[in-house]
């Protein structure tokens, strides 16, 4: 979805976004493809038509990769496999008492507020039909500080 401003080979040497400790588990993804195989223990499912990545952590130290994060080439997923919440990255639908925002994580570094204009471009020439079409109500996340509004929608 954001091929147009976030590089591929900054994405790739990065990775941040498959990458988990425990206190950021709340970011996992939500998978909504019927091709993923759910039957795998790190797979729980939250809502009807949907299923999040479930971790168990030894410590609060201790980082968990995406099972289909390869180190060496990257998401294996394909297409339609892919969830919106990767698609979507670094960009997340979040909601406060007064509705829902599109925001920008901080943490991605290929991404920065420099980007914003361009993103409320892309959005006003697509993107946010695009991310309101496949969004999921388990997608949605409690807004957290960190996070930069880019508008509410």
């Amino acid at each position: 979805m954001l091929k147009e401003i976030l590089d591929k080979n900054t994405c790739a040497a990065c990775r941040i976004c498959c990458s988990f400790v425990e206190a950021d588990a709340w970011e996992t993804p939500v998978f909504t493809s019927a091709k993923i195989d759910y039957k795998k223990p790190w797979f729980k499912c939250i809502g009807k038509n949907s299923h999040t990545l479930k971790f168990f952590f030894e410590n609060d130290k201790e980082i968990k990769l995406c099972p289909y994060l390869d180190e060496r080439t990257g998401c294996t997923l394909k297409g339609e496999e892919k969830p919106v919440d990767c698609k979507m990255w670094p960009l997340r639908v979040m909601k406060k008492r007064d509705g829902l925002y599109i925001t920008l994580a901080p943490i991605c570094k290929g991404i920065t507020v420099e980007h914003i204009p361009k993103l409320k471009e892309m959005l006003d020439n697509g993107l946010r039909e695009e991310i309101m079409k496949n969004l999921v109500d388990d997608m949605v996340k409690e807004y957290e500080e960190e996070y930069i509004i880019i508008e509410k929608i």
